[in-house]
C-alpha cells in the first residue's frame, strides 16, 4: 500500500493518505497516485527575545552583501544583521500597530520601508546605524507596500485622516522617497500619481514585479502594468468575482500570487486564478481555522523546497497564535501540514555567523546544535524564518518533528474481513523508531477503532493481530527519516463479516 496524496476533503475509503503531518512531499506520481514524504525539521530559536509580539518581518540582502532581518511589533521596529545575537531597536518613534493590524515591508535598492495604517511610512538605509524615519511628508499612510517596476507602490491609504482603502499611490520613478503633489507638473515629470480602483472593495495585498504587479482586493484582482506617460500604470481587472479578505494569506513568488479566498486557496498566474485546494484541503482548513483570529494568518515562500506555507491559528489555539502550517508544493500540486506553535512565519535568509559570534551565542565546537557547514550559519542562504511565542527568531533547523502518515482506508480482501498479522513500514533511514497502528471498522457507517501500536522489530516488521473489514494504517516516525513510501501488510481473508 503506497502512501498517496493527502486529501482530507475526500472520503477515507480509497483515499491516498488521510494524515500527512510534520512532513514535506518529496515525490508524486500522478499516473499511479503514489506519493513519497520526507521529514520536516523543528523550529530552533537562536536570537534573544523581542519585547512584544511580532506583527510583521522581512529579510533583505544589501547590495554590499550583508543580510539583515527587520521586524515590527506593536510599538517598535527592529533590525538584526550578521553575527548579532539580538535585535537593535531602530524605532524612530513609538508606533501604534494594533492587535489586528500588521507591518508591511518593502526593499528598494539599499533602503527598507515599513508601513502600518496608523503611522507614517518609515524608511531607513539597510544596515546603517540609524533609526527609521518618516518617509516624505507628502507620502500617505498605507497598509501595504511593494515595488512595482521602478516605483515604490503604497496601497490602502489614509490621506489627511481620511481612509481610501481602494487607492494606490506610487513614488517618483527610481525615487521611492519622493511624492510630489498629485497632478502637478513636478509629479507628471517624474511619473508619480494616485489611482482609485473603482470596484472590488479594499485592497488587501499587493505583489510587485519587474513589469508592474498584482493588486488583490476583497472581491477582485487587478493586473498592473507599467505603460509610461500619460497613465504610467494601467490596472485592468483579471478576476472579476474573486479576491481575498485575508491580507496575511497573500504572497507572491515571481509571476505567481497565492491567496486565500472565502472558499479556499487559489493561485493567480498573472492571467487567471487556479484553485489549488478545492476537493483537497479547503473544507478541512476552513473548518479548522479560528475565525476570531484570522488577522494572525501569515505566509511564506520556501524556494528551496518549492512550497508556499500558511501559518494559521487552528482550533484550540492559545491567544490566537498560529498552531499549524499548511504546506502547498506548487511544483507537484500536493499538500501536507505541520503542527507547531509560532507567532510569525516569513521567507528569509540566514544571517551568517563567524566563529567569534558563535562563541557569543554560548556554543562551543562540541555543543553546536548543527554542523559548521549548516546553512543556518551561512549568510544570505534562502531559509525559512519564524518567531516563536517568546518573540524569539529562529530557523527550522532543529531535530526532525515526529511525523505521522496514515494510509487511506482499504478493504484488503474484497468483500471479506482480513486478519492482519504484521505490517512492514516502507520508510528509509529511520533515526529512532517507526511504529504502525491499525485503524479499523466493520462497516462504513461505524466509528473507527484504533488498535495497539506496534514498533518495527529487527526484521523491519510491526507484528499485530487486527481483524476487520476495513483497514488503514497509521505510521509514526520518531527521530527523522529519509523517505516514507507506504506500508506492506501481511494478511489473510478471515470471513465475510
Amino acid at each position: 500500500m503506497s502512501f498517496g496524496e493527502w486529501l482530507p476533503d475526500q472520503a477515507d475509503l480509497g483515499n491516498g493518505t488521510t494524515i500527512a503531518k510534520n512532513v514535506l512531499v518529496s515525490g508524486f506520481n500522478p499516473k499511479t497516485g503514489a506519493a513519497t514524504y520526507r521529514q520536516f525539521l523543528s523550529f530552533s530559536n537562536t536570537i534573544s527575545a523581542l519585547a512584544d509580539r511580532v506583527r510583521g518581518a522581512m529579510a533583505v540582502k544589501a547590495t554590499g552583501g550583508g543580510t539583515y532581518v527587520y521586524a515590527g511589533t506593536g510599538t517598535k521596529l527592529y533590525e538584526i544583521g550578521a553575527g548579532a545575537t539580538s535585535f537593535t531597536d531602530r524605532s524612530g518613534t513609538t508606533y501604534n500597530c494594533a492587535e489586528d493590524e500588521r507591518w508591511s515591508f518593502a526593499r528598494y535598492g539599499d533602503s527598507v520601508f515599513a508601513a502600518n495604517i496608523a503611522n507614517a511610512v518609515q524608511a531607513k538605509t539597510i544596515g546603517a546605524a540609524a533609526n527609521f524615519a518618516d518617509l516624505a511628508a507628502a507620502a500617505p499612510k498605507a497598509r501595504h507596500l511593494a515595488v512595482f517596476n521602478n516605483f515604490l507602490m503604497l496601497a490602502n491609504l489614509v490621506i489627511s485622516s481620511t481612509d481610501y482603502p481602494n487607492n494606490l499611490r506610487w513614488s517618483a520613478i527610481d525615487a521611492p522617497d519622493s511624492y510630489p503633489t498629485v497632478g502637478s507638473d513636478a509629479a507628471i515629470a517624474v511619473q508619480s500619481d494616485l489611482r482609485e480602483l473603482p470596484e472590488g472593495g479594499a485592497i488587501n495585498g499587493i505583489v510587485g514585479s519587474e513589469t508592474g504587479g498584482t493588486v488583490v482586493c476583497e472581491t477582485k484582482i487587478y493586473r498592473g502594468s507599467y505603460v509610461g506617460a500619460p497613465l504610467f500604470f494601467d490596472f485592468q481587472p483579471a478576476e472579476e468575482n474573486r479576491g481575498s479578505r485575508y491580507p496575511g494569506s497573500i504572497i507572491g513568488d515571481g509571476s505567481l500570487v497565492f491567496y486565500l479566498n472565502a472558499d479556499g486557496f487559489w493561485m493567480f498566474d498573472g492571467l487567471r486564478s487556479i484553485p489549488i485546494g478545492a476537493k483537497k484541503v479547503d473544507r478541512w482548513f476552513l473548518a479548522d481555522l479560528d475565525p476570531v483570529h484570522v488577522p494572525r494568518i501569515c505566509a511564506a515562500i520556501d524556494p528551496t523546497n518549492k512550497v508556499v506555507m500558511w501559518a494559521y491559528p487552528g482550533s484550540g489555539n492559545s491567544g490566537g497564535n498560529p498552531t499549524k502550517i499548511v504546506v502547498y508544493h506548487w511544483d507537484i500540486g500536493c499538500w501536507s501540514y505541520i503542527e507547531t506553535t509560532l507567532e510569525w512565519l516569513l521567507s528569509g535568509m540566514s544571517l551568517g555567523y563567524t566563529l567569534d559570534s558563535l562563541d557569543s551565542l554560548g556554543y562551543t565546537l562540541d555543543t553546536l546544535p548543527y554542523s559548521l557547514d549548516s546553512t543556518v550559519w551561512q549568510g544570505g542562504i534562502r531559509s525559512l524564518i519564524g518567531f516563536d511565542t517568546s518573540h524569539r527568531m529562529g530557523f527550522f533547523t532543529g531535530s526532525a518533528l515526529q511525523a505521522t502518515l496514515t494510509t487511506g482506508e482499504s478493504q484488503l480482501s474484497a468483500g471479506q474481513r482480513s486478519l492482519v498479522t504484521s505490517v512492514t513500514p516502507l520508510v528509509s533511514s529511520v533515526g529512532t523508531s517507526v511504529s504502525v497502528t491499525p485503524i479499523t471498522r466493520a462497516r462504513q457507517q461505524d466509528a473507527t477503532a484504533t488498535g495497539t501500536s506496534s514498533t518495527s522489530n529487527a526484521v523491519g516488521e510491526c507484528p499485530m493481530l487486527s481483524d476487520s473489514r476495513f483497514h488503514r494504517f497509521q505510521v509514526d516516525i520518531v527521530g527523522g527519516f529519509g523517505h516514507a513510501q507506504g506500508v506492506d501488510p501481511t494478511f489473510t481473508a478471515s470471513g465475510a463479516y
